[in-house]
């Protein structure tokens, strides 16, 4: 008895251990072929979490901070509306020693204006991550999933001009938004009113 009740206590920790794992785990994962020169030639795209979601963004070529400083950029662009624009976009760039991450509102006569800086980091030798908390996107209190493609653009060697790829190559991914959990709300308690009390009994008079 005493190994089964261990064994079950092994197991509830184990899942628990497991829940921020799946907290994290990627809404989206879309590939893109080896199709562009450059070290940014898009691999695949990974789109985890939900009111700050992290759009990481893998490439077939390893490449440093220091190596893309100047000539390599990465932008998500993203619809968060529903009228067929994308009047949003994350710019993630190298400073020389680090990522750095920008978001852009595009206006609808074209005109521009950073919106607030993100973070923006290097996992490992062929990826970068930015993360965009959505409340600083106007999204609609409606909107049930929001729309998303990625572009990086490259100069330098293998790209005489400028290397560019899109992940996908058409159109864009959409991914659903995860609804925050309803706050539970508890039933008022019933009062039961107290019974009233009984009349006293008159006393009869004495004879």
């Amino acid at each position: 008895m005493r190994r089964a009740l261990l064994l079950c206590l092994g197991l509830l920790l184990a899942a628990g251990a497991a829940l921020p794992l799946l907290a994290g785990a990627a809404l989206d994962s879309r590939s893109d072929p080896n199709d562009t020169n450059g070290l940014l030639d898009v691999r695949r795209v990974e789109v985890g979490g939900s009111n700050r979601p992290r759009f990481k963004t893998i490439t077939f070529a390893r490449w440093s901070v220091g190596r893309i400083w100047d000539r390599g950029y990465v932008t998500v662009s993203i619809d968060a509306r529903g009228d067929r624009r994308f009047e949003h976009y994350a710019l993630i760039y190298s400073d020389g020693s680090r990522m750095q991450g920008l978001l852009y509102r595009t206006r609808r006569d074209g005109s521009e204006r950073i919106v607030a800086p993100l973070s923006a980091w290097k996992p490992n030798p062929r990826s970068v991550t930015v993360r965009v908390p959505l409340a600083r996107l106007r999204m609609p209190a409606t909107r049930t999933f929001y729309r998303w493609f990625v572009k990086t653009l490259m100069t330098g060697s293998g790209c005489r001009r400028v290397c560019i790829d899109r992940a996908p190559d058409g159109g864009a991914v959409r991914t659903v938004l995860v609804p925050s959990p309803s706050p539970t709300i508890s039933p008022s308690p019933t009062v039961v009113p107290s019974p009233s009390p009984s009349p006293s009994a008159t006393p009869s008079p004495s004879p």
